[in-house]
């Protein structure tokens, strides 16, 4: 976790561009504390929806 953020491949590009979330190049969002270091990988391995091709 280097704090690039992710983005669901299956996420609506719309609504990510009305949040003012840029999807056009890569972002670094900054370091985390431990806790959130946890919550970050329970959601990434959990909760984070993937495309049909990547799993």
């Amino acid at each position: 976790m280097d704090g690039e953020l992710l983005i669901s491949p299956v996420a609506h590009e719309d609504s990510l561009k009305k949040m003012g979330i840029i999807t056009d190049r890569i972002v670094n969002v900054g370091g985390f504390a431990e806790p959130q270091r946890e919550f970050l990988e329970f959601h990434r391995t959990k909760v984070f929806l993937k495309s049909e091709s990547n799993g």
